[in-house]
């Protein structure tokens, strides 16, 4: 552990005994030291700043951008436009939607949620290439009450990534939707999938469990982000 800082109580414990206690000779050794004491101290404290465990701010972004992941997000607007068959939009409801109106705003998401995503960005950046580590923190990151998040290897050169059941909270829906963080081996194509219908498992073959069930109970699936758009603009 590497030692405390020195402060200036510390340099004028060295004066010498003829000088010890002069008030005029003690004040001038505190203005001269005090900068290199606020120095120091700052140096101890800058390792912690940009901790990710500790960091906070703009300290935090600047370990975002070392890491390769920025803390401002892209979600679709929830608009008004005009549109035809969605009640409260129709003729006298929906306003008529000009060229230069947005259809997304930027998010920037708060430190406890930031940090989570660099945490996911590191493990993608050291990713070992399997698919389980990748369904791991994939699940890990993505998990929500009712939320089943999976990742599965097509073995045709394409990968799955899915969350069944519930839909995640908005800001991780856009952050799965928007293809911020992958596990995307290189030339391999992800499909960014949930079930057509919120609250159900994703429809497939031989399998029955909260992730994916046959007829009756499962759901085909769609594009995460074309679903999330739609779902937004009811």
């Amino acid at each position: 552990m590497a030692d405390a800082p020195f402060t200036v109580d510390d340099y004028v414990g060295l004066i010498t005994s003829e000088h010890r206690g002069k008030a005029r000779f003690t004040a001038t050794v505190r203005a001269t030291v005090q900068p290199a004491a606020d120095t120091q101290a700052f140096l101890d404290d800058l390792p912690g700043a940009f901790d990710l465990d500790s960091a906070i701010g703009v300290q935090l972004d600047a370990v975002g951008a070392w890491v390769g992941i920025s803390r401002l997000i892209s979600i679709p607007l929830i608009t008004v436009w005009f549109s035809w068959g969605i009640v409260g939009r129709g003729w006298g409801e929906g306003i008529w939607k000009g060229p230069y109106d947005p259809e997304t705003g930027i998010y920037a998401l708060d430190d406890d949620t930031y940090r989570k995503l660099i945490r996911l960005k590191i493990l993608v950046n050291n990713w070992d290439g399997l698919t389980g580590s990748a369904a791991s923190a994939f699940e890990d990151f993505y998990a929500s009450d009712g939320s089943y998040p999976f990742i599965l290897d097509n073995e045709d050169m394409s990968m799955t990534a899915c969350i069944s059941g519930a839909r995640p909270p908005a800001i991780m829906f856009a952050i799965f939707a928007g293809r911020y963080v992958e596990f995307k081996p290189a030339s391999v194509r992800i499909l960014n999938v949930v079930p057509s219908v919120p609250n159900t498992p994703a429809f497939g073959f031989g399998v029955d469990n909260e992730y994916i069930a046959g007829w009756g109970t499962g759901s085909w699936v769609r594009d995460a982000e074309e679903a999330m758009i739609e779902e937004l603009s009811v």
